[in-house]
């Protein structure tokens, strides 16, 4: 027996050198029934894979849509709305921003905000909002293709000695990259203002159908950790934080179909040399005519029309989804 990363609580080893995100790469899974928190060992973010990632990522799976979307937002009306139709992800942050009738001065930083698109989506939506990100490459081309709303900053070193703290801040995908979960979030709250709130969206662990996978998300190290609403609690816990969660049930009436779990990017994805070993099909048309649905807002009424002739399976608990979105919040507000 180990202990957990997360809790300190004893951790089960569940599988023995699983394959890496890269050929020649293994890792062991560690489980802890305490937090329900699966985690890779050893728990080290590789930076010579994430440049191999980041120079492929137009063509890699699960990287390439990213892309799209930084394209996208500048093509459509409302950028932000949608995101919030492409992804649950973005649904989510959209729904608590519009549903919380947020105040367009309020401070948002998005941490980690990598190509920049969701902190432009939020600017042309009037918002008051920056965006972080340890990349310099990724900060300098964000602001080449939007404008200077970003930064290059570790949040470790910017928490030690903050110049400014925000009402609001965003980290979506990035948490299950992090090797150390509650120190990073330990050092957004050192950002966050009084009554600010931290909203963390990650790939859900319980919207798999089959309880017993102890690691269906990116291989590692790309994903380091694969968390659930439990493991959430345990976080909040130790940092004295309020946690509320995201309820996706708006979202998922309009998806309906149930979704087929053990996708194609849990096998490795890059050779030893770096090379992709696979492609995920994009079928562009059909991606540009879903677009430019949402763009005029007909998308509703193709859903609507489109169910009449299509079965779907729906899930038995419509208020989870792909990812989870936590809100936290200083317990003493």
């Amino acid at each position: 027996m180990t202990h957990c990363s997360l809790c300190y609580q004893e951790a089960e080893l569940v599988y023995e050198s699983l394959i890496g995100y890269q050929e020649g790469s293994t890792y062991n899974i560690h489980y802890c029934s305490h937090c329900d928190a699966s985690y890779a060992s050893p728990l080290q973010i590789d930076d010579n894979l994430y440049n191999v990632i980041y120079s492929k990522a137009e063509q890699l799976p699960g990287y390439s849509r990213y892309h799209r979307f930084a394209e996208d937002v500048l093509k459509v009306r409302n950028p932000f709305l949608f995101l919030a139709e492409t992804e649950d992800t973005y649904w989510a942050i959209y729904d608590y921003l519009k549903n919380q009738s947020t105040d367009t001065d309020a401070k948002i930083l998005e941490v980690g905000c990598g190509l920049g698109y969701l902190t432009y989506a939020l600017v042309k939506e009037g918002f008051n909002a920056e965006g972080v990100d340890i990349s310099h490459k990724a900060v300098d081309e964000a602001i080449k293709r939007y404008g200077a709303y970003y930064s290059q900053a570790d949040i470790y070193q910017l928490a030690q000695n903050p110049l400014k703290q925000y009402d609001i801040i965003i980290l979506t995908e990035v948490i299950e990259h992090v090797p150390d979960p509650v120190g990073f979030i330990n050092s957004l709250t050192k950002l966050l203002l009084p009554k600010g709130r931290i909203l963390v969206t990650t790939p859900n662990k319980h919207s798999v159908v089959s309880h017993e996978k102890y690691w269906d998300t990116e291989l590692p190290p790309v994903h380091l950790w694969w968390l659930s609403e439990k493991s959430f609690v345990c976080i909040s816990d130790k940092l004295s934080l309020n946690v509320r969660f995201a309820d996706f049930t708006k979202y998922q009436v309009k998806i309906k179909q149930e979704r087929v779990y053990g996708d194609p990017w849990r096998k490795q994805t890059l050779s030893s040399e770096g090379d992709i070993l696979f492609e995920v099909p994009h079928n562009g048309l059909r991606y540009v005519i879903r677009r430019n649905l949402i763009d005029y807002g007909l998308l509703s009424q193709w859903q609507d029309l489109k169910s009449k002739f299509q079965k779907s399976q729906y899930r038995e608990n419509l208020s989870v989804s792909d990812r989870l979105c936590a809100i936290l919040s200083k317990k003493d507000e």
